[in-house]
C-alpha cells in the first residue's frame, strides 16, 4: 500500500533545509509498519493538467496576497504539493498522504479498511486518504480561487492552501465556500485519536505523531533544538539516523 509525501528544495530557505532531514526519518517509519514510502516532487506538480491554468509563479496571484514575502515560495510549494497529490491519485488510485513530519508509530495498510476515502484524519490536514473525486474537489476549489476577484481584506489573516482546502471541504454554505463539503474527519474505532501533534497530549500512544514545527517550537521543552533533533529525542523514535 502506498503513502505518499511531496518535497522540493527552495533554495535560499533554512525551514526546507531542515526539512529535507525529516524524509529519510519519514520513510523509515513508514517502511517500517508495512507500507510503500514514496516522496513525490514538482514533477508530480507539472503532469498535472491544472498547474497550466493557474498562477502559482505570479507572486501578485491570489495565492499570495498575504505572503509578499522571500516565504511567498514556500506557499507556493504548497499548493504545487496539492496538485500532485491529485495527479498520484488520478495515475494510481485512492491514496493515503501525510506531510513529511507525520512519523508512524504502529499505523499498518489494513487500518485503511476502516477509512472513508476523502478522510481528513488530522484537523491540520497533515494526513488525508485522498479519492478522485476527492482530488478533483482540490483542484476545483484551487481553480476556484485563482479566477474570482479576490479582496485581501475578505481573506482570514494567514490565509494559505490549508485554509482554502480546509474552508471550501466543509458542509458549509456562504460567499467563500466553492464546494459541497465533500471531506470527513475520523478516529479510530475506539474513538481515539489516529495522530497527536508534538507538544501535545497524546504523542506518547497514538500511532501516529505529527511533529508540526508551528505547533512544538512554541513549546520550552523544545527550544534551540532542530526539527529532526526533536523527532529523534522522542523516546517512541526507534529508527537509524
Amino acid at each position: 500500500m502506498n503513502i505518499i509525501s511531496y518535497y522540493q528544495p527552495i533554495e535560499n530557505l533554512t525551514f526546507s533545509d531542515q526539512s529535507k532531514d525529516l524524509i529519510d526519518l519519514w520513510k523509515q517509519t513508514w517502511f517500517y509498519h508495512g507500507w510503500n514510502s514514496i516522496v513525490l516532487d514538482e514533477t508530480w506538480t507539472h503532469k498535472n493538467e491544472l498547474y497550466k491554468h493557474v498562477s502559482l509563479n505570479d507572486q501578485k496571484s491570489n495565492f499570495y496576497l498575504q505572503q509578499q514575502t522571500p516565504m511567498w515560495k514556500y506557499h507556493r510549494s504548497c499548493y504545487c504539493r496539492l496538485l500532485a497529490y491529485c495527479e498520484f491519485v488520478r495515475q494510481h488510485g485512492p491514496t493515503l498522504y501525510a506531510d513529511y513530519d507525520v512519523m508512524n508509530y504502529g499505523l499498518k495498510p489494513v487500518s485503511l479498511n476502516n477509512i472513508k476515502p476523502n478522510t481528513w484524519i488530522t484537523p491540520e490536514r497533515s494526513l488525508v486518504y485522498l479519492d478522485i473525486t476527492g482530488a478533483e474537489e482540490i483542484e476545483s476549489i484551487i481553480k476556484t480561487f485563482n479566477d474570482s476577484e479576490i479582496d485581501i481584506e475578505d481573506l482570514p489573516e494567514h490565509h494559505n492552501d490549508m485554509i482554502l482546502i480546509s474552508t471550501n471541504t466543509r458542509p458549509v454554505h456562504n460567499n467563500t465556500c466553492f464546494s459541497d463539503g465533500r471531506f470527513f474527519y475520523t478516529s479510530n474505532d475506539e474513538k481515539k485519536l489516529y495522530c497527536s501533534n508534538m507538544g501535545n497530549k497524546g504523542t506518547d500512544f497514538t500511532p501516529l505523531v505529527h511533529y508540526d514545527n508551528g505547533l512544538y517550537t512554541r513549546q520550552p521543552d523544545f527550544k534551540g533544538l532542530t526539527r529532526k533533533q526533536v523527532i529523534v529525542n522522542h523516546g517512541r523514535f526507534k529508527f537509524n539516523t
